[in-house]
């Protein structure tokens, strides 16, 4: 199902994103559901529905990026909690900047940058 509200369009069915034609997709607490080859498989749908953009489409991710380098032991602690939580509920995982790295390249994106937001959470903007 695809709501549209004036310029904003909510997507419930990630299969349905390869049908858009949009400037900027938001995955919000999505890919960290599902494991690589899903997740992976979502990218490339995402790529796809922000492809007619050329270099001007993102792809806007807000979910983990677990820094085993960070000094805070605790936020490492809690992101690494997460990790089990979402594997052994939803087969998903938390992913560290490695992990994110290879997952976007290997869906066919060009660039990221990974930004640390309001605690353990980050946001990651993909470009075509």
């Amino acid at each position: 199902m695809v709501v549209t509200s004036n310029k904003l369009r909510y997507i419930f069915w990630i299969n349905q994103m390869t049908k858009l034609n949009v400037n900027c997709l938001l995955l919000q607490w999505v890919l960290h559901d599902w494991n690589d080859e899903q997740s992976l498989k979502i990218l490339k749908n995402s790529k796809e529905a922000i492809s007619h953009k050329g270099k001007d489409g993102k792809v806007i991710i807000i979910d983990i990026s677990i820094d085993e380098t960070s000094d805070d032991r605790g936020l490492t602690e809690l992101q690494l909690d997460y990790d089990l939580v979402m594997l052994t509920m939803f087969l998903g995982k938390e992913r560290t900047k490695q992990e994110w790295e290879k997952l976007i390249y290997d869906a066919g994106f060009s660039s990221y940058k990974i930004t640390p937001i309001s605690g353990f959470k980050s946001l990651i903007e993909v470009y075509p």
